[in-house]
């Protein structure tokens, strides 16, 4: 999520993110050769005559912005002029490189000599009009600022959009964080069968039973210490 409230601007309208945000990028990714870029205000906004020359051919619908975090800060400038209704703008081959083409030999203060790296978080918009180092525009609109992964990758889309929360997480991410002891507590255990457990008068039948047993034992072995006592006797004898 992109601080709003924290971002610096740099070369452009100071008021820039006070503009209402009237127009949604849904799509946008540098790729080699070119840049990718469509909203909802498309083909909308009135364009601007940036050099004075009668042919349309010349005149720029919108501005894209760059927001970018350099040195722990955010900050933000006008870069790429686009054209009435252009979707598709011809860029360097390398498109880790772009940046560094748009501010070259001008002055975007902190942007000058900075390289994103990749997997870094980039923040974009459109603002109506041209507003690279400049403030020319026929109405005061922009898009919502999304955010994307450095570099941004055509058809993927954005991590964060402007306006939108930080999502809950999943019940299952957070179950899977729980003590495993409440885990057990809360697993479901099925009803005993109760017609299956012995009564006290079962219990005690079965003890009767069992110390008959014993008893029977007992007096079979006291039996056979009478009967075979003296023949044991004799046998001790002779072996002495």
């Amino acid at each position: 999520m992109i601080p709003i409230d924290s971002i610096r601007i740099i070369n452009g309208p100071d008021d820039v993110l006070r503009f209402p945000a009237t127009a949604e990028i849904t799509e946008l990714g540098f790729r080699p050769g070119g840049l990718r870029i469509v909203h909802t205000r498309q083909g909308l906004w009135p364009p601007v005559d940036i050099d004075g020359k009668a042919s349309p051919d010349d005149d720029q619908e919108a501005t894209l912005w760059v927001i970018l975090q350099v040195n722990g800060e955010w900050v933000a400038a006008g870069m790429e002029r686009l054209r009435p209704r252009q979707t598709d703008k011809p860029e360097p081959n390398d498109p880790t490189n772009f940046i560094s083409e748009w501010v070259s030999g001008r002055n975007f203060g902190p942007f000058n000599g900075h390289t994103p790296k990749t997997g870094d978080p980039i923040g974009f918009m459109v603002v109506a009009g041209s507003t690279r180092l400049g403030a020319l525009f026929n109405v005061r609109e922009r898009s919502k600022v999304i955010e994307m992964t450095y570099p941004p990758v055509p058809g993927t889309p954005p991590v964060w959009v402007e306006g939108q929360v930080e999502a809950p997480k999943k019940e299952k991410e957070t179950r899977e964080h729980e003590p495993t002891e409440r885990k057990h507590r809360e697993k479901h255990v099925p009803d005993a069968d109760v017609s299956q457990l012995a009564t006290k008068a079962d219990l005690d039948a079965a003890k009767a039973e069992i110390l008959a047993r014993i008893d029977k034992v007992e007096a079979t072995f006291r039996e056979s210490v009478r009967q075979f006592g003296p023949l044991l006797e004799r046998f001790s004898g002779f072996m002495r």
